[in-house]
């Protein structure tokens, strides 16, 4: 088929779309991305056009006009519930923010995390339009539109020219970009199997950098992440040396395209795992070796801190995934205060250790004082009367004591994880603290001056990655502190895991400037 009678079948489906139905069997979108292919370069200044075209017809289709009143009105009780609270004093002023997307839907201003989820907390929002605003904004995560195919076609016929298309449309409607419209774009990007300009990129980290798209469409801040993430292992890749078994396993995932999230994440349990105990190690060397072995501590410094370097750039670049899951936050955090993989397996089992000499204790305090041992066990139990029978099986049925040692180990086996998840939220931050302090003492210039090469150090405090470990430690120490305080209301919990999502995020846009720099 000639080039001509492919683009007036092209142009034909095109207007199809037009229909704004994105229902094709599967036969006719192969249909139209051969089409889109056999039509090449020459065609595609009229195929933008009629793309142009649908993108306004989409956008003003009666479900769009809909949505936007929708969340225009759902952001306006909002706004009037933050300007009280404002007014009161329970927050700060809000402030007005720049957006690339439309105000209808993005908000204008910006909150800090914890002034966002008191006005949440007590705006009044009428229940239908709550659940409207919310049902209009899943729309984006779950409903396919034309626009992907469209965007497909013109980035098949000429992907250059589509990405300059994109960068076009992009800065010509700036300010009032639709979500739907930005995550097709993206969508299509991600398929592309080569590089993409960098151009295209900057947008991407901009859309990723928004608090308030990740609030309202996380879809779009998903996919950007997605993306920067993609390419930047992909330069990754052609600048860093994988002498490490995790980075390793990186670069062939990288080679063999494979970073889908499953797989992504994945490895990213195992890095963490993995930058967890290098960061254990690390804070171990410098009460294991005398100072009769400096020669061997600066060795193992070196080479702990090197691969610390090593792991922090890829770590940060997935780290979007983690920030996905119930407890990622946390693990994260913990990560970097030496509480992964094997550090935490041992700490925990110092926990229960520890919870088991406690309650040895308060056996043997019974009987020395004439006790018996079932109120203890009540106690310890906090009223799981499946473990509080299994616990008194143990006990002689007549007498209620302790027949042999053995029996009262057993018991002490059963209660030790009782008792240590009671005291876990406080042995934790005790430990977070300790381990923050050796930390920072570690990662200080004058202690590392005084046991490294100073043509080595000069080197590392170049890279700037001793300082970013510096702050995300501190970051990850405030979160946990916040986190875990009793006092701390439920919106104060949610502000300490939103602000250290955002801290990291924000260090996670600095690693990938460094390694894609614009």
């Amino acid at each position: 088929m000639s080039p001509d009678e492919a683009y007036r079948e092209l142009a034909h489906m095109l207007l199809r779309l037009e229909r704004l139905n994105p229902d094709l069997r599967s036969a006719e979108v192969e249909r139209l991305n051969l089409l889109a292919e056999q039509s090449g370069q020459e065609f595609f200044s009229q195929a933008a056009e009629q793309v142009e075209r649908l993108i306004t017809l989409y956008r003003s289709s009666a479900v769009k006009i809909s949505g936007e009143n929708i969340l225009a009105e759902y952001f306006e009780c909002l706004e009037n519930s933050s300007r009280l609270l404002a007014q009161s004093g329970e927050i700060s002023q809000p402030e007005p923010v720049a957006t690339s997307f439309s105000k209808a839907l993005v908000p204008a201003q910006t909150l800090s995390a914890l002034d966002h989820c008191m006005v949440l907390s007590r705006a009044v929002v009428p229940h239908t339009l709550g659940k409207a605003a919310d049902a209009f904004r899943r729309r984006n995560e779950v409903v396919e539109t034309v626009l992907e195919l469209a965007f497909r076609v013109l980035w098949r016929m000429d992907a250059d020219r589509a990405c300059q298309w994109f960068l076009d449309f992009f800065a010509k409607h700036d300010g009032q970009l639709d979500p739907d419209v930005i995550r097709d774009a993206l969508t299509i990007a991600l398929e592309a199997p080569g590089p993409i300009p960098r151009d295209f990129l900057a947008w991407a980290e901009r859309w990723s950098a928004d608090p308030n798209l990740l609030e309202y469409w996380p879809n779009v801040t998903r996919k950007s992440d997605r993306l920067l993430c993609r390419h930047g292992m992909r330069a990754w890749r052609e600048q860093a040396p994988a002498r490490i078994a995790p980075l390793a396993h990186l670069r062939l995932l990288v080679d063999q395209q494979r970073l889908n999230d499953d797989q992504l994440l994945a490895w990213l349990r195992n890095a963490l795992n993995d930058l967890g105990e290098s960061v254990l190690r690390f804070m171990a060397l410098d009460d294991s070796l005398a100072s009769s072995q400096q020669a061997w501590k600066t060795a193992a410094l070196m080479v702990e801190l090197r691969r610390i370097m090593a792991l922090y750039p890829v770590v940060m670049l997935a780290a979007d995934l983690i920030l996905t899951l119930p407890d990622g936050c946390e693990k994260l955090a913990l990560a970097f205060m030496g509480l992964a993989g094997q550090g935490r397996k041992q700490w925990d089992q110092r926990v229960e250790e520890f919870a088991a000499r406690v309650i040895r204790r308060m056996f043997i305090a019974d009987m020395r004082d004439g006790r018996k041992p079932l109120a203890t066990i009540q106690r310890l139990t906090f009223g799981d009367q499946l473990a509080f029978r299994r616990a008194c099986a143990q006990l002689d049925i007549v007498q209620e004591q302790f027949d042999s040692i053995k029996q009262r180990e057993r018991v002490i086996a059963i209660l030790a994880s009782f008792y240590g998840s009671y005291r876990h939220a406080s042995f934790l931050a005790t430990e977070v603290s300790r381990r923050y302090r050796s930390l920072m003492r570690l990662l200080h210039e004058d202690y590392l001056r005084q046991h490294l090469p100073a043509e080595e150090l000069d080197g590392i405090l170049r890279g700037g990655v001793i300082t970013e470990l510096a702050g995300m430690a501190s970051a990850a120490r405030r979160y946990l502190a916040r986190r875990r305080d009793i006092a701390s209301s439920l919106e104060e919990m949610l502000a300490a895991k939103m602000d250290f999502e955002q801290h990291v995020r924000t260090q996670r846009l600095r690693v990938f400037r460094q390694i894609v720099p614009g």
